[in-house]
């Protein structure tokens, strides 16, 4: 699987937790990195690395066990990539 496949996966399971909670999408409890690999057949480690790379790109922010979708429309183009 490479990173790619990775990002999409990870990035559809981000949408699909996501519920519109003050005009804004959120994971509320988001699973640990190891249960978000587990679900879609990857590594922890490439879901860190996605999960970094979504953060640097602004499409996401973490906080804590919360995750903040901040750019949907995005997030929703590469999950169905």
């Amino acid at each position: 699987m490479n990173i790619f496949e990775v990002h999409g996966r990870v990035a559809r399971l981000i949408i699909e937790m996501a519920e519109l909670i003050d005009g804004s999408w959120v994971v509320q409890r988001a699973p640990p990195k190891q249960e978000i690999a587990r679900m879609i057949g990857a590594s922890r480690e490439m879901v860190s690395r996605v999960i970094k790379d979504l953060q640097e790109k602004n499409l996401i922010r973490t906080d804590k066990r919360k995750i903040i979708v901040l750019d949907r429309q995005s997030m929703a183009h590469r999950g169905s990539a």
